[in-house]
């Protein structure tokens, strides 16, 4: 580590607990992506114009690349998105079990779209500090509101997977971020206690999940939609990204 992650509580961490998006892998590159490929894919039977202004329901506006903090997309499960949008459409006058459907398989579209389109892309620096904190013998965790299976896939796609012992995503547990349910099954599963670990995330819903559970140390990065000033009020430290974890 560096000097600006030592201090207090990091020599008794083991483990180190990651949220993947806007963390580990680049937000805005993969999910503006993901969200226009949504659009895409309903505009088949849907107006996209319409189903665009619809995504306010999930903190977006596409026009001006703005994501909300504390908005589904950023912090939300894929259960939450789906569910959040159909019933839009269902508000707006569309039959709401087809309106359902239709977004679960967008989503679907969308998930295969940015992946063959190259738009999982790791934040700059910071593969090479993953690898180089796996080389030093931590145990590595991802801990997402995304889904494991697709946590995994984009992992695999940049290359980092072997060096995670364990990915874990919201429909693993019963309770998603800011719950202390990620935090505290993936210290039960890689067998050490909370204060054995840190919580490394780029939101607020990262830093009151690693409180809740006791991590011993809460540390925010700035590379994702929260603003430095906001993760401050909830982090032990706030840093630039994963990359500034390590010297170089």
């Amino acid at each position: 580590m560096n000097r600006e992650t030592n201090g207090a509580g990091w020599e008794k961490c083991r483990a180190l607990l990651f949220d993947k998006d806007g963390t580990i892998i680049n937000f805005r590159l993969m999910w503006l992506g993901w969200c226009r490929e949504v659009v895409q894919a309903l505009s088949s039977t849907y107006r996209a114009p319409e189903v665009e202004n619809y995504l306010s329901v999930w903190g977006v506006d596409l026009a001006l690349g703005r994501i909300e903090p504390g908005g589904f997309l950023a912090i939300g499960s894929r259960q939450e998105l789906q569910h959040s949008l159909a019933e839009k459409l269902a508000v707006a006058g569309y039959p709401g079990d087809k309106a359902n459907i239709d977004v679960s398989n967008a989503i679907k579209k969308a998930y295969d779209a940015v992946e063959k389109k190259g738009l999982v892309q790791p934040i700059g620096g910071v593969g090479e500090a993953i690898l180089k904190l796996y080389s030093q013998g931590y145990q590595l965790a991802v801990v997402t509101t995304d889904d494991t299976r697709k946590a995994e896939d984009n992992l695999r796609a940049i290359g980092l997977d072997h060096c995670f012992n364990l990915v874990l995503g919201c429909d693993r547990v019963v309770n998603c971020k800011p719950a202390p349910d990620l935090a505290l099954e993936a210290c039960r599963l890689l067998g050490i206690t909370p204060g054995e670990a840190a919580v490394i995330g780029d939101t607020t819903a990262d830093m009151k999940m690693g409180k809740a559970a006791g991590a011993a140390f809460n540390l925010a990065v700035a590379s994702g939609v929260t603003s430095p000033g906001e993760l401050a009020g909830y982090a032990d430290t706030v840093i630039e990204s994963v990359a500034h974890m390590v010297s170089s």
